[in-house]
């Protein structure tokens, strides 16, 4: 049995195609093991340009990674406004080396412990193992979490060096393996179509205003 907090979140993916969303099961546990996935395939992450195009996908296609999921029934009821990702479900991997070139205060380490995390789930889920070498091969990506005060001194300013020089030398194949991984399937031409009747004025991708501000420290 799954546990009752199961859940599956869309999320937006800013990549060098543009705004992608799509869907993400954060781990959950089902019959005494752990779970996490998104909405995909063995071979690809599905994701759209539209929150449209998202819910006329989810609405008609049966098999995919999440299809098993204990909360899918519940997704495939959804309007296309909930299919709309949330402020904080909003993941610039493109803007990576931009935040990094920043100093390590508050919000330039937040934004960057978001993006890292959503980074490396997808790629201990997909197995996108020059992702995880990128993610592992400076120590500061491991210590975002715990906020500015793990960059703050000379050790911490070493540690931030470190991560921005990686970001800097290889960033780049981040994104490349996560550009590879993600795909965009047709969807069903009449989905579609009622999908945009319900939600007249969506846009590209028509996300939640992002709750975050960028303020110094």
């Amino acid at each position: 049995m799954a546990t009752p907090n199961s859940d599956i979140v869309p999320i937006q993916l800013s990549l060098t195609a543009g705004d992608l969303i799509t869907l993400w099961a954060p781990r959950w546990r089902e019959d005494g093991e752990d779970w996490e996935a998104f909405l995909g395939d063995d071979d690809s992450v599905f994701a759209f340009s539209s929150t449209a195009a998202l819910a006329a996908f989810v609405r008609t296609v049966d098999e995919h990674d999440l299809s098993d999921h204990p909360a899918w029934p519940i997704v495939r009821q959804l309007s296309v406004t909930e299919l709309v990702p949330e402020g904080n479900q909003c993941y610039d991997l493109v803007g990576v080396p931009e935040v990094a070139a920043s100093e390590p205060d508050t919000w330039a380490v937040g934004e960057l412990a978001e993006i890292v995390r959503i980074t490396r789930s997808l790629a201990e889920t997909c197995g996108l193992s020059v992702v995880s070498e990128v993610l592992d091969a400076a120590p500061g990506f491991g210590v975002l979490d715990q906020g500015s005060w793990a960059f703050s001194g000379r050790e911490g300013g070493k540690l931030w060096e470190e991560l921005t020089d990686t970001v800097a030398g290889r960033w780049d194949e981040v994104l490349d393996a996560v550009d590879a991984l993600v795909r965009s399937p047709e969807v069903d031409a009449t989905a579609l179509a009622e999908a945009r009747r319900e939600l007249p004025s969506d846009t590209a991708i028509g996300t939640q205003p992002a709750p975050r501000s960028h303020s110094p420290e």
